[in-house]
């Protein structure tokens, strides 16, 4: 009914509100957060993620073929419910590449966003009124094919089986870095990029220094700059039990000593935030 949803895609925050996809039915619904009012906004264009700069959001596609064109993204007036203007097209070879995914295409930190694409290695500034190419990541050992002839809905399965270096596999945007991995021959490898001073570092792990140097894989930063992994709870009690002695944080290891104190025995995720200028390679 209305101000319901059936299948929850994409959500962000508007303001005072959260903006929710309703993949099924093609609408947002915008709830108040301090309130029970709500609208509904329509659309005719599929895509799976969303990027919100107050009343502009920018639609992001798959290499999808639509009405509109072959294009990967789309700007829209929330306010309008309309198009204003579409960008980064590709050509009809990029529709093979749409059968293999991405776990998170864009990610915002204050006014800005960067945006990837599947097997793409152009990395894309998004700000309010314009998006542009901002990087491009250079493989020293790329081996994938320019030509794919294989069925999209194989693509995945196919590059795994052949040991292809297929690009990034994910990626965060934080106020001073890029942070994210890419699967070379069945291993991740984690690259973290200094914007400032033009230097990317690349290691086998991912640690947080300040928590004695904890192993993770499941993170993301939010917009206010926060640095947030994510670990099932049996196996984050091990990792902590494991380097705590060597954490130099003592508000840090406080908290996580209270989070596995109180934990229960049903292996739960657990979610834990620090800043991320205390994220090390």
């Amino acid at each position: 009914g209305p101000g319901e949803y059936s299948y929850m895609g994409d959500f962000s925050f508007k303001g005072d509100s959260v903006i929710i996809q309703d993949l099924s039915r093609k609408k947002y619904i915008v709830y108040d957060l301090y309130s029970s009012g709500y609208r509904e906004i329509l659309y005719d264009l599929y895509h799976l993620e969303v990027v919100v700069f107050d009343s502009i959001a920018y639609f992001i596609s798959n290499y999808e073929q639509s009405k509109y064109g072959a294009f990967n993204l789309a700007k829209f007036d929330l306010d309008k419910s309309e198009i204003v203007s579409l960008g980064i097209p590709f050509d009809k070879g990029g529709l093979d590449k749409s059968g293999y995914g991405l776990k998170r295409y864009a990610s915002k930190c204050g006014d800005d966003a960067m945006l990837i694409y599947p097997l793409n290695d152009t990395v894309y500034s998004v700000n309010r009124d314009e998006v542009f190419p901002s990087y491009v990541i250079r493989f020293t050992s790329r081996n994938l094919p320019d030509n794919l002839d294989i069925d999209r809905d194989a693509l995945y399965g196919y590059v795994h089986k052949n040991n292809y270096l297929k690009g990034l596999e994910y990626m965060q945007n934080s106020h001073d870095y890029l942070l994210g991995y890419y699967a070379d021959n069945y291993y991740f490898r984690y690259c973290i990029y200094n914007k400032s001073e033009s230097d990317i570092r690349v290691g086998n792990r991912l640690i947080v220094k300040s928590l004695g140097g904890i192993w993770i894989h499941e993170f993301c930063i939010m917009n206010n700059n926060d640095f947030v992994f994510f670990q099932y709870a049996d196996r984050l009690s091990s990792n902590w039990n494991y380097v705590r002695d060597k954490s130099d944080n003592i508000r840090y290891k406080k908290e996580l000593d209270s989070i596995i104190s109180n934990m229960n025995e049903d292996s739960n995720p657990v979610v834990f935030k620090c800043h991320f200028k205390n994220a090390r390679r």
